[in-house]
């Protein structure tokens, strides 16, 4: 009597049964063959030719460009474009050019707005996409493109007092009319006692001359590390050169 064959087949192995001439049963199974591709994940060490490249992937993601226009004149890049309003994509020659475009840009931004927010960027060996201010928007492109996050933040600006200050007075000249008193020339030594101002903040440092046969007000520059300031005569009632003076303000400009 031929037996009723039954094979159960698993995990994509193909099979077959058939009846031998005897009434015995038969059964054969052929393995499905299965490859398997790896794709690596994009690291911090992924370089790309074009910026076009980064778009391709930047909106495979699902990220549009809404006004992609490419650059004709990129600065401190071989390849630049505008990807949205607040997105921009560019193509490096290496790292030093990279942190080159990151300084300029910045250096830029913040001394055009007052109240800059942090400028984001996702960068690679030869290549950067700024974010504008989204950290948010550059971080889960990380996934997609590979890279670092870097931040910039506007240099703090410092408020200064009169009590950051101190001015020396340096007699020049002593004109002695005995009785008549004196005309003394100083000229102001400047000392900061506590932060340094920023490069490119402008101080103007007002102070008084006391000693002499009225108060005299005086005002000195202080900018980029250096200050300039005006000889100063003073009237006095004799011939002594016991001349001060005190910082009463700080003005900004």
């Amino acid at each position: 009597m031929r037996r009723s064959l039954l094979v159960v087949c698993v995990l994509a192995v193909s099979c077959s049964g058939t009846a031998g001439t005897d009434g015995s049963s038969t059964t054969s199974t052929t393995e499905a063959a299965t490859t398997t591709t790896v794709v690596a994940a994009p690291g911090s060490s992924t370089t790309y030719a074009s910026v076009e490249e980064i778009r391709r992937l930047i909106e495979a993601s699902g990220y549009q460009c809404t006004s992609w226009a490419v650059r004709p004149d990129p600065l401190n890049a071989l390849e630049m474009a505008d990807c949205s309003d607040a997105v921009l994509f560019s193509i490096h020659e290496d790292p030093a050019q990279v942190a080159l475009a990151i300084t300029t840009k910045n250096d830029l931004l913040f001394s055009l707005l007052e109240d800059a927010p942090d400028s984001v960027h996702l960068i690679g060996p030869n290549w950067l996409i700024s974010c504008g201010a989204d950290r948010d928007l550059c971080e889960g492109w990380i996934g997609v493109v590979g890279g670092r996050i870097h931040v910039a933040s506007p240099p703090a600006t410092i408020e200064f007092s009169p009590d950051d200050f101190a001015v020396e007075l340096i007699v020049l000249e002593n004109q002695c009319f005995n009785s008549a008193g004196a005309l003394i020339t100083v000229e102001p030594k400047l000392s900061i006692l506590g932060a340094q101002p920023a490069p490119e903040q402008t101080l103007t440092v007002i102070y008084e001359i006391h000693g002499g046969e009225s108060v005299e007000t005086r005002n000195l520059e202080v900018s980029g590390g250096q200050y300039t300031y005006d000889e100063s005569t003073i009237s006095t009632a004799d011939c002594a050169d016991e001349l001060s003076a005190t910082v009463v303000d700080v003005l900004e400009r």
